[in-house]
């Protein structure tokens, strides 16, 4: 019986650590290269429908990244919000190399890096619509129907949000500004999304969409991060430390202001020690 537990232990201690076969970081490391999945969220992640040229504050940062780790950075693959944990399940991507929202239902399935930034969220409705000015809860009623891409963070918050209301859904690959065009031409009454591209959209757009500020303050401010599989804890602590020097750097700051983003539309994430005006 001694000899058999004998046996049992040598055998425990000869087996690799839980999932190591399955480690990112080793993989990348050895490769020399991060596969990164994208998805397209402007100021983060843009693609010229001409030219494809990537470009976003998302690119240049992890392109920096890769630079100070010594890694090469291969934009393998786009893909849709519904489909992020899925590419990286499935091996076919290392990351998702865009910041997207950090929220619970994603946190179930994927793990994050340290935040990024801080992206604000405003109700979008028609600028001659005054229903809700003074009572968003009104929105929360089963004759309103709010616009959603499924699979974005503003697809969850309508559902925590607005459960009484009807979502007008968009198909998967649709870009996020079209829940603005589906307000502004009536097949729904208001939408959830950023105020860099609800701004955008109002501005090319004069007198059409308001953002629905109850008592001037937003309706969220959330973090944005890079995601990751779960259990790759050496993975996400490489990639922490790089995009931390990448702020206490200024770089990070350098690449925020090249893009002039208008007010309102992104806050910097600052650390402790930092002293900013």
């Amino acid at each position: 019986m001694k000899k058999l537990y004998l046996a049992l232990l040598l055998s425990l201690l000869a087996m690799p650590a839980f999932g190591a076969e399955n480690s990112i970081y080793k993989k990348v490391v050895k490769s020399g290269t991060i596969r990164c999945g994208y998805v397209q969220f402007p100021p983060n992640m843009m693609k010229d429908p001409a030219t494809g040229k990537l470009s976003g504050i998302s690119y240049d940062l992890f392109n920096r990244m890769g630079e100070a780790m010594g890694l090469k950075i291969e934009w393998a693959e786009e893909v849709g919000f519904g489909e992020l944990v899925s590419a990286m399940e499935t091996g076919r991507i290392d990351a998702i190399c865009t910041t997207v929202g950090v929220n619970s239902a994603r946190a179930v399935r994927a793990d994050f890096t340290d935040p990024a930034y801080f992206i604000p969220t405003g109700i979008w409705i028609r600028a001659d619509d005054h229903r809700f000015d003074k009572n968003t809860d009104l929105l929360d009623t089963p004759e309103i129907k709010i616009a959603s891409l499924e699979g974005t963070v503003f697809d969850a918050y309508i559902k925590s949000y607005f459960p009484k209301a009807q979502i007008y859904s968009l198909p998967q690959l649709s870009g996020l500004s079209e829940q603005m065009v589906a307000v502004e031409t009536s097949k729904a009454d208001a939408t959830l999304l950023d105020n860099y591209i609800g701004g955008q959209y109002a501005l090319a757009n004069p007198g059409k969409m308001k953002n629905l500020m109850v008592k001037g303050q937003n309706f969220r401010v959330d973090p944005v991060a890079f995601m990751i599989l779960k259990g790759q804890e050496d993975f996400k602590s490489m990639l922490n430390v790089a995009q931390t020097e990448q702020i206490l750097t200024g770089e990070l700051d350098k690449i925020i202001e090249s893009y002039k983003l208008p007010p309102n539309s992104l806050y910097t994430r600052t650390l402790p020690f930092q002293n900013k005006q």
